[in-house]
């Protein structure tokens, strides 16, 4: 499950196994760099798919003064 940055902690991805809560494993944290767009795409919609997560906003302004990201993604480094 992807869990949302907040204003102190960057999000990342955490599996619940069958023991719900008591085998939670997280499975990638996304770094503390990203923390605040992250943060301020949280109404965004979050995709998962091969251990990749993409993150984009609810909406975007047109706005071109601003020069925040589109999009987001995070995935774990190669072993």
């Amino acid at each position: 499950m992807y869990e949302t940055a907040s204003l102190n902690r960057p999000g990342g991805i955490t599996r619940l196994g069958p023991g719900s809560a008591d085998t939670k494993e997280q499975v990638l944290r996304h770094p503390a760099s990203a923390r605040s767009e992250e943060y301020l795409m949280a109404a965004g919609r979050p995709a998962y798919a091969k251990g990749r997560i993409v993150i984009t906003p609810s909406g975007v302004d047109g706005d071109d003064a601003q020069h925040g990201p589109r999009m987001l993604s995070f995935a774990p480094g190669r072993p």
